[in-house]
């Protein structure tokens, strides 16, 4: 019904203080972007990168093995005598679900996609909880990509942007990207946080190369 949360990240002396602070807790999209450019001006973009259509298949494989991890032991124990349809034991019926998980892989793929702008990291994600993550490139801490080893057989990376009182679930990561892709986004990302901070330090100091001071 087109109705979200508004919440912004914070860091607090106290490690209490820190964290996500709901600012409107049930707004129309268009009143939660309204009230977010008030507290930071941001240009939300027009048009988003998708990640690789591998993902569906790392997805759809995943969850197909944890499906078979929890059904085939109890189809193993299962007593003749218990409960059948049509004469299959009931938990070999559990394998229904394997179009649905191929379904749920094809979502997961269609509602995860990012963008890289001057001002930040825009990231989608979710099915059932839709994310919008926008991170100025200001507030960027941390950057890296990632590859397990199942990814790196497929040349595939994770693209992960780490801030100050981050969550400690929900991260703001772009899965199952090609791996050159992840690799130039994070030279761009962090190339552009480079330059603001030389700016900015040249604006303080008069200096590029000089060092700030607490």
């Amino acid at each position: 019904f087109g109705w979200y949360e508004l919440e912004v990240q914070t860091v607090g002396m106290n490690v209490d203080e820190q964290g996500h602070r709901v600012v409107a807790p049930f707004a129309q999209y268009d009143d939660i972007l309204a009230l977010g450019e008030r507290i930071r001006s941001f240009d939300l973009p027009n048009a988003f990168r998708s990640v690789s259509l591998i993902t569906i298949r790392r997805r759809f494989l995943r969850y197909t093995l944890a499906l078979s991890a929890v059904l085939l032991p109890v189809a193993y124990f299962w007593p003749a005598d218990w409960w059948t349809l049509y004469g299959v034991a009931l938990p070999w019926w559990g394998f229904v679900l394997v179009p649905a998980i191929l379904g749920w892989a094809v979502l997961q793929y269609r509602n995860h996609d990012y963008a890289v702008r001057e001002d930040g990291l825009y990231i989608r994600r979710g099915v059932l909880s839709h994310y919008l993550w926008i991170i100025p490139t200001e507030k960027h801490h941390v950057f890296h990509a990632t590859a397990s080893i199942f990814q790196r057989r497929l040349a595939l990376k994770t693209l992960f942007v780490d801030t100050a009182g981050a969550a400690t679930f929900a991260y703001p990561e772009v899965i199952d990207l090609p791996a050159d892709e992840a690799n130039a986004q994070l030279d761009r990302l962090y190339g552009r946080f480079k330059t603001l901070y030389r700016t900015r330090v040249e604006a303080a100091a008069g200096d590029p190369d000089a060092r700030l001071g607490k």
